[in-house]
């Protein structure tokens, strides 16, 4: 080629090229011939009618493609002139209506609903053509099938000059989620105002109706894993019929209890399940009902009929709705059940046992007395309730009972108390433990309290106690017996010298040149002597006096000097010494000194018995007393002697176990009695060379006034 001319064809903007035009020659092309003016009028003609055939293209392949999408959707749509002529319905419309396209087109829509529903089609169809131009209502179509619920929405088509052209309608089946609603409707109005029983039968009742099947009933599993499931409700057609619990095996509500599943047989039961031939049953719809969680199967809900059920029954949704409101009503009724049965257990505990049981009000007055506590008060829980708690101290507990009160509106909440307490049957020993029953804020609600009747105890501690006595007094007797030799010797001296220094008093009163100074020095000597006589008459008559015991504040270390006095003689004749070790500015204990003095002897002494047993130069006992820091006063009774072996150490407590011959086994026993009777402790230890150290801890007081040292 040897000339050529290119002109750019743009869009209507004039910005984008969208084409060009091109002239072509063999020859030159002379300047003449190119009028740039006229070419571009060319290229304007030209791309106006390119984009008119762009534009048609475009429409066609927009056209193609919706028209594959209303011909191979499932919902129905038509196409309707102002008259409500159909002039379009797709593949889904004419399968569904049961007619051909060239029977539907040029033909009224309103023939093809149901005459039911003739008048409101009319009125809907007025409606489109006033603003918004637009409707959507619910109404039956008739099939080949019968009449069909659709849910239609309508729109108005204009034209340029905004009349309207025609009508676009699509229409879905909504025929399920309608008979799903009302069959719910139903169900929920029977069941909505009743509990319990009633809720179950008007449950079932409705279902069969609804759904119009010949039999329903729910169960409960009565066991797990389950085998046996227990009918709650059972309607039988007509009325109900009488409930029963069965097997599972060889049902078909084995499977749904065990899968925890929706099952469906629409027919042929028995073929799969010969067992319900006998029921003539051919159908059923079996749904499992689960506990709160969703993972326990705790019953379910059949539905049985004597025909063959459609697949239209089944509405999965709606069962689940109905299992999860029955799941919820079964667990509240096996609630209450077992809240009944726990309530029948602890009133029938309440009720029958000897103890007594109350439950107070923050100001102590009485909101529950069991039947042990009216009898124990000889009064009815009318005229007990609202009363203060318990009716009648005695003056011995009152600020006892006060004090613990307080206790239980602080941690942890609860007290332990015994009181004397006036009851129908006299002043009576009660023991309570009382325990607080807070709110979210930990404050303080009501009280609950048990109590015991110990007076029987209290009686046999006290007769124990006066037992303890009695054979402490005579351990005391026994041991001034075996010290009587000692006591003796250790007397002796102090009456020899009275009596030396009396006849040398007669023989200088004589005297006629007698010196006054002279006599008194002997006279004091005698006095002297008879009072130290005197003291070892008075210890020994004090130590084995039989009265009462009085405790009273002491310091331990006075108790500790005067058992020193009454061992010395003992200790001075066996050859054994003597050491105390006390601590100076011991917090005082409340005892009673007679009882802890026989203690401390009787260890001591078991002490330089157990030396005189052994062999060895180191013979000492010595007495050392300390300061714990659990608030207690310790007296330590170390010994050199031959110890304890390990076959006695565990039982060395215990009555009637000694290591010495002609040893009654009671002395320790006793010993151990009355420690603990003061609250404290009485324990024994090896020594690391030899013999055995005695602890004994006492309680010190905080009572300082008249404290004997």
């Amino acid at each position: 080629m040897e000339g050529y001319i290119g002109i750019p064809i743009f869009e209507v903007s004039g910005t984008k090229v969208i084409g060009h035009i091109g002239i072509l020659d063999s020859k030159e092309i002379a300047d003449e011939l190119v009028i740039e003016s006229v070419f571009r009028i060319f290229a304007a003609r030209a791309a106006a009618e390119l984009q008119r055939k762009q534009a048609v293209e475009a429409l066609k392949r927009s056209e193609e493609k919706y028209r594959l999408l209303v011909d191979n959707q499932t919902e129905l749509v038509v196409k309707l002139d102002t008259e409500g002529n159909v002039l379009f319905a797709n593949p889904a419309c004419c399968t569904t209506l049961g007619k051909s396209e060239a029977d539907l087109l040029g033909n009224p829509f309103l023939p093809l609903v149901d005459e039911q529903d003739h008048e409101a089609t009319i009125q809907a169809w007025t409606g489109l053509f006033r603003p918004p131009y637009t409707s959507y209502a619910q109404r039956r179509v008739n099939t080949p099938g019968g009449s069909r619920w659709f849910a239609w929405s309508a729109t108005a088509v204009f034209d340029d000059a905004r009349n309207i052209r025609e009508v676009v309608a699509v229409g879905r089946d909504v025929t399920d989620e309608r008979r799903a609603q009302e069959v719910l409707r139903l169900v929920v109005e029977a069941t909505s105002h009743v509990t319990g029983d009633e809720f179950f039968r008007s449950f079932m009742r409705k279902i069969a109706t609804a759904l119009g099947v010949r039999w329903a009933f729910i169960t409960e599993c009565v066991d797990y894993p389950t085998t046996r499931v227990q009918m709650i409700a059972f309607w039988a057609g007509e009325d109900f019929a009488a409930t029963r619990d069965f097997e599972l095996a060889g049902t078909s509500c084995e499977r749904v209890i065990k899968e925890g599943k929706i099952v469906f047989y629409p027919k042929n039961l028995g073929e799969y399940f010969p067992i319900e031939k006998k029921f003539g049953r051919e159908s059923t719809i079996g749904i499992p009902i689960f506990d709160a969680t969703g993972r326990k199967v705790i019953g379910h809900i059949a539905i049985f009929d004597n025909k063959e059920m459609t697949d239209e029954i089944l509405i999965e949704s709606v069962f689940k709705i109905f299992a999860t409101r029955a799941g919820a009503e079964l667990q509240r009724v096996q609630s209450e059940q077992a809240l009944r049965d726990s309530e029948e257990k602890y009133r029938l505990i309440v009720e029958n046992q000897t103890d007594l049981v109350v439950k107070l009000d923050t100001k102590g007055q009485l909101l529950f007395a069991s039947p042990s506590y009216c009898s124990m008060f000889g009064k009815t829980k009318e005229q007990l309730l609202g009363t203060s708690f318990p009716p009648l101290h005695h003056e011995s507990s009152q600020n006892s009972v006060t004090e613990t009160w307080v206790t239980l509106f602080e941690p942890p909440y609860r007290c332990q108390i015994e009181e004397r307490t006036m009851t129908a049957h006299g002043w009576r020993w009660i023991a309570w433990a009382a325990k607080a029953i807070l709110d979210e804020t930990q404050n303080t609600l009501q009280v609950v309290a048990v109590g015991r009747d110990i007076t029987e105890q209290k009686r046999a501690e006290e007769q124990a106690r006066q037992h303890v006595n009695e054979l402490a007094h005579v351990t005391r007797l026994s041991s001034m017996g075996e010290m009587a030799s000692a006591l003796a010797h250790e007397l002796n001296q102090p009456l020899a010298s009275i009596l030396s220094y009396s006849q040398a008093c007669l023989r200088l009163s004589k005297a006629q040149t007698s010196d006054v100074t002279e006599l008194r020095a002997a006279l004091e000597r005698v006095a002297k002597n008879a009072e130290r006589a005197g003291d070892i008459i008075r210890h020994t008559r004090d130590f084995v006096r039989k009265e009462e015991p009085q405790r009273m504040p002491v310091n331990v270390n006075y108790l500790v000097r005067e058992v020193y006095r009454l061992a010395r003689p003992e200790a001075r004749q066996s050859d054994i010494s003597l050491t105390l070790n006390l601590a100076e500015d011991l917090e005082p204990i409340k005892v009673d000194n007679i009882q802890i003095q026989q203690v401390i002897l009787n260890l001591l002494r078991n002490g330089m018995e157990a030396i005189d047993a052994g062999f060895g130069d180191k013979r000492s006992v010595s007495i050392q007393t300390s300061r714990n820091d659990d608030d207690t006063v310790e007296i330590a009774i170390s010994d050199t002697g031959v110890g304890i072996s390990p076959e006695i150490g565990g039982r060395l407590f215990e009555p009637f176990v000694t290591t010495k011959t002609n040893g009654m086994g009671i002395g320790l026993s006793i010993s151990r009695s009355i420690i603990e009777a003061h609250g404290g402790r009485l324990s024994a230890t090896p020594n690391p060379d030899k013999g055995t150290t005695f602890h004994i801890m006492l309680p010190s007081t905080s009572e300082t006034d008249a404290v004997v040292a």
